[in-house]
Parts: C-alpha cells; sequence; structure tokens
C-alpha cells in the first residue's frame, strides 16, 4: 500500500493524501492491536485512495430502462454520470419487446410498462447529453423472445425462427430463449431496418449489436440451424445434406458452422455500411459489438465470427463479456485479445456487482483491464450496481 501511496505522490495528479495517508496509519495501529478485520477495513479505504485515475478512458455500463418519467431519467445519469462513467448504453429492446416507441412494430410491441407512450429512449438521449454524456443504443439483435413472456414474432412469422433439429424453438442455456434465424436474408434485412429505424429516430452516439450469433451450441441435438430454409440454403451452397451429419466432431459439421459465421458475418457488414451512410453524411455514430471473450469458442459455440469484424476495422468498439470472477482471469483475458486484435479498442465487459463479488473486486477489475491495455470498462449492469460500488469508484479508479 505504501507503494501505490508513493506513486500517487510521484505522478502529481490530485487525490486525498491525507485521507489514504490516515488510513494506512489506522491500518498499522489496529494491526499493532491485533485488529485484523479493521486492519483489512483501513486498508481496502487506502486502497481505494491510492488508485490511479485515468482521464479519457472510457467508461460505460449498460442500462434496462425502468424509468416512468423524465424526473427518474434524472436520477438515473446523474448518479452515473457523478460516479464517473461518460457513457450509458440503453437497451432499446429485450425479450422480443421494444422500449422505444418510434421503433414499434405488430411483432415488435411496446413493453407493457411503457404503453402509457412514455419514450424512456428519448428523454435518456436528451438529459443524457444535457449532462454531457454519451447515449449509444443497446441493440439485441437475433434474440427475440423468452418462454415465460411469449415472443410476438415466432406467432407471427415462425418461418423466421431458429429451430432445433426436434423442431424446438427455444435455445441457450435454459431452453427458455427464442432467437431469429440469422441464415435468411428476410431477417438480417428485418434487423437491418429496425437498426435505421433507430438512428433516424433517435440522437444516438453509438449503436451496439448484443447478441449478433446463434444460439449457444451444445451437439447436434441442441443447435439451432436445422430449419427446412436453413438447410436447403446450406446444400445449395456447399452440396452438403445436413440431415445426413450425424457427427459434431466432422468436417461437415464444422463446415456448418462457419457458413453460420458468414451468415452472422454478413449482418455485422451490413450495418458497418449503414452507419458508413450515417458518417458520410456528417453525422458521428459509434459501431460496436458485445462479444464472447474467446474467439475460437465464440465461433464453435456461437458461430460469431468477431476476429474478422476487428480486422475488416468494422468496429469502432469492441465489448467482450469479461464476466469472470478473479481480476487476474479478467486481465488475461483482455490482454490476449488486446494483444491479438487490437484493430478495435477493447471496452472491457465486467461484472463484478452481478456476479455477486465484493465491492472492492470493481477497482481490482478496473485495475486489471488497465493494465492489460484495454481502452475502458463497461459495468454489466446498472441494476447491480450498489451506492457504495459507486461511492468507491468515484474516490478511487474514477476519480478524475
Amino acid at each position: 500500500m505504501q507503494e501505490r501511496l508513493t506513486e500517487r505522490v510521484a505522478e502529481g495528479r490530485p487525490f486525498d493524501r491525507k485521507a489514504a495517508e490516515e488510513r494506512l496509519a489506522s491500518a498499522l495501529a489496529a494491526k499493532a492491536d491485533g485488529d485484523f478485520e479493521r486492519v483489512r477495513a483501513e486498508t481496502e479505504e487506502a486502497y481505494y485512495l491510492t488508485a490511479r485515475s485515468v482521464p479519457g478512458e472510457v467508461r460505460a455500463v449498460w442500462h434496462r430502462p425502468k424509468e416512468k418519467s423524465e424526473a427518474e431519467v434524472e436520477r438515473t445519469v446523474t448518479r452515473f454520470r457523478d460516479a464517473g462513467f461518460g457513457v450509458l448504453l440503453i437497451e432499446v429492446n429485450y425479450e422480443g419487446f421494444a422500449n422505444a416507441q418510434k421503433c414499434v412494430h405488430d411483432y415488435l410491441p411496446i413493453r407493457p410498462a411503457y404503453a402509457d407512450g412514455f419514450d424512456v429512449v428519448d428523454a435518456f438521449i436528451r438529459v443524457g447529453h444535457k449532462h454531457g454524456m454519451e447515449i449509444h443504443a443497446w441493440f439485441e439483435d437475433f434474440f427475440f423472445g423468452v418462454a415465460d413472456v411469449g415472443c410476438p414474432m415466432a406467432e407471427m412469422h415462425p418461418e423466421w425462427m431458429a429451430r432445433r433439429r426436434d423442431g424446438g424453438l427455444l435455445h441457450d442455456a435454459y431452453d427458455t430463449f427464442y432467437f431469429l434465424n440469422p441464415a435468411l436474408p428476410e431477417v438480417r434485412s428485418l434487423l437491418l431496418g429496425l437498426c435505421r429505424e433507430l438512428l433516424d429516430n433517435y440522437d444516438f452516439d453509438g449503436l451496439q449489436l448484443d447478441y449478433i450469433r446463434y444460439p449457444v451450441g451444445r451437439g447436434l441435438d441442441r443447435s439451432a440451424g436445422f430449419e427446412e430454409q436453413t438447410k436447403a440454403l446450406f446444400l445449395r451452397d456447399t452440396g452438403i445434406r445436413l440431415d445426413d451429419v450425424s457427427d459434431e466432431n466432422s468436417p461437415e459439421w464444422e463446415t456448418f458452422t462457419r457458413w453460420r459465421a458468414d451468415k452472422v458475418t454478413d449482418f455485422v457488414r451490413s450495418v458497418h455500411a449503414l452507419v458508413q451512410d450515417y458518417r458520410a453524411a456528417g453525422r458521428k455514430i459509434l459501431l460496436s459489438t458485445a462479444v464472447f471473450g474467446d474467439p475460437v469458442e465464440a465461433i464453435r459455440l456461437k458461430c460469431q465470427d468477431w476476429r474478422f469484424w476487428v480486422r475488416q476495422r468494422w468496429l469502432d468498439a469492441i465489448y467482450p463479456m469479461a464476466y469472470l470472477n478473479s481480476a487476474e482471469d479478467v486481465g488475461r483475458e483482455v490482454a490476449y485479445m488486446v494483444r491479438e486484435y487490437g484493430e478495435a479498442p477493447n471496452i472491457s465487459g465486467i461484472s463484478p456487482m452481478y456476479n455477486g463479488l465484493p465491492v472492492i473486486e470493481s477497482t481490482r477489475q478496473v485495475e486489471a483491464c488497465r493494465a492489460a491495455g484495454a481502452a475502458g470498462v463497461a459495468f454489466f449492469a446498472t441494476h447491480n450496481c450498489t451506492d457504495e460500488q459507486l461511492e468507491k469508484l468515484k474516490i478511487g479508479v474514477f476519480r478524475e
């Protein structure tokens, strides 16, 4: 701890030196008294106070809106701005329902909580910009419903849904998610239209693509892509009959995995082109994706080839979901991505409070991401952030 204090003094940047020295002195006195719980508490406080703050880094947080008035939006924005955050990623659709009043369709109805007409998305943009925060659209792509809520899209367009080998519609870890079928050009076109609608109707600073993938594959019987239309397209493109593939370790299954990943990539390519059109017209919009941390497993399990997107320089940033419990593990994963795929800035997604970790892990994980070369961090998510956590960020790693 003394070394951290010495480093901060040498840097000459603002921090509460007196308070840090008092905490360290108190910790030493507690050690002499054998009061080790107080030693821990005082040392942790000194740890926050002697953290390095890095002006200019990206500090983002994902937000699932629940606010019902502009006053509530104001409270949320100022709470996170005052804690040092500069970017709010506002969820514009979730579970097959829209949060954005200006992006509503029969297959994407407004969330019942906003049936009164309050445009929470517009309010966040207006209030956020007033307070100097960037507001990005957090857009969930192929994930389009959950079992216990229902899926209007599946009811209206069952032919557009991703299906398992047995014809089932439900996917991912607990078989509760509905996904659209990325292999279909009409699905990709529909989602591209929704992106255009969001950018036309709202003054977003950025667009983030989430669930930009297939459902998690768990063997032949628990993977998506067995729709009749998909099998016909795959046969046309490769000459392989999917119904004849019986081994997930076979070259044919590997070809199918790569083929599906290419369909997701086709969509990312089209969104990149869309954003370029807006830029050519003079509008500044940042494009990012939330991605699976391990790029090899991202393709194998989710048909998500984010390595290719990065190397094509389609993205202004990637937000890898390094949702790990150990700061050391977070640092290793982020360092690998920065080292191997540094063409796009790495805004490391971390979730210490979502994972129920001690408050100090928020600071430790931020420091680990910085040491690994990340351009910033993104916390998942606002509803997990406690006042204590935000206060410790504010006096420490987000001090400036």
